[in-house]
């Protein structure tokens, strides 16, 4: 009798080891879940030389607040090398649609302005960077 039970302990202890190298196995197989890609480090630097200075800036301030892109966009402009392109968007901040954007990473980046001396309207400027190679 006590050569049966010895044989009972031992299927038992091959059948746990076995889960666990299937399972171990499975785990090994299975996709892990992708990381989201952060913005590199020079394309986060760009957008916040853009944001500092369109926040401390009365003048782009105000044309934020009135919606006028126009009048910014020759400084973003001119803030961007050549290796990169960018869109930008004024809209409110209930709804903003999204532009016409390039098959490639393109990385979006928000700048609340509320209000200034003489106004208090809050807008949004969106603004979307993508590398042009």
């Amino acid at each position: 009798m006590v050569i049966n039970n010895k044989k009972g302990y031992m299927k038992t202890l091959e059948a746990v080891i076995a889960v666990i190298i299937l399972i171990s196995f499975l785990l090994a197989l299975l996709p892990r879940e992708e990381s989201k890609p952060e913005t590199p480090q020079d394309i986060q630097l760009l957008q916040d030389t853009v944001f500092t200075t369109i926040q401390n800036d009365n003048y782009y301030r105000a044309c934020v607040l009135s919606n006028n892109l126009n009048c910014i966009l020759p400084f973003i402009n001119s803030t961007f090398p050549y290796t990169l392109e960018f869109d930008a968007k004024i809209c409110d901040l209930t709804s903003c649609p999204e532009p016409d954007l390039p098959d490639k990473s393109v990385y979006v980046s928000d700048l609340i302005i509320s209000s200034n001396l003489t106004q208090f309207d809050t807008r949004l400027l969106r603004l979307y960077i993508w590398r042009k190679v």
